[in-house]
């Protein structure tokens, strides 16, 4: 039997600069590791074919949550890092903000 090798690529982390993108089709979503079972909103990744990978890995936000959704897979679509929100509490990391597209 022959071993095969998985890699896991993920996007939108450390080192994301402003203008960055993704874009290729969603082929499903799952929960994020940092999803609580009882959470009335819980957090998304979204998984993405690109030409470069055939599964990148999308961290979810609360912002990307509201932009893509569970609808939106079997679609081509572009994620672009527009930057950081204001922090709205002292001590909390701010918000990372997308611009999504959605070919219809």
């Amino acid at each position: 039997m022959a071993w095969e090798e998985r890699d896991v690529a993920s996007w939108g982390g450390e080192g994301t600069e402003i203008g960055d993108k993704v874009e290729g089709k969603l082929i499903r979503t799952e929960p994020n590791v940092n999803a609580k079972e009882d959470d009335k909103n819980p957090l998304f990744d979204y998984i993405v074919a690109t030409k470069d990978h055939p599964e990148l890995r999308i961290w979810g936000s609360r912002f990307l949550n509201l932009q893509l959704t569970e609808r939106d897979v079997g679609k081509e679509v572009q994620v672009e890092f527009a930057g950081l929100a204001k922090a709205t509490q002292k001590g909390k990391n701010p918000a990372k903000q997308f611009k999504v597209r959605v070919k219809k």
